[in-house]
């Protein structure tokens, strides 16, 4: 028990020394993430049942992209 009360008294000091020095605040950023529908397809096939499928509906989506883009597909 001693050994514990050492040890945290012993952080203590260390996050009071912390506190005393005088240091710029950090800048956190804050980021959030939207779900816009933009629009929706006809899919003729009706079922995606292969990966190749799933290329087959989403290519056209991916070939002008000009940056990353992330899709979810739920299935």
């Amino acid at each position: 028990m001693s050994k514990y009360q050492t040890i945290n008294h012993q952080q203590l000091e260390l996050l009071e020394r912390e506190v005393s020095t005088k240091q710029p605040a950090k800048r956190i950023n804050i980021v959030s993430l939207k779900l816009v529908r933009e629009s929706s397809v006809l899919y003729k096939e009706r079922q995606i049942k292969s990966p190749e499928d799933a290329y087959k509906l989403l290519k056209p989506f991916l070939v002008e992209a000009d940056r990353e883009l992330f899709v979810v597909v739920c299935l």
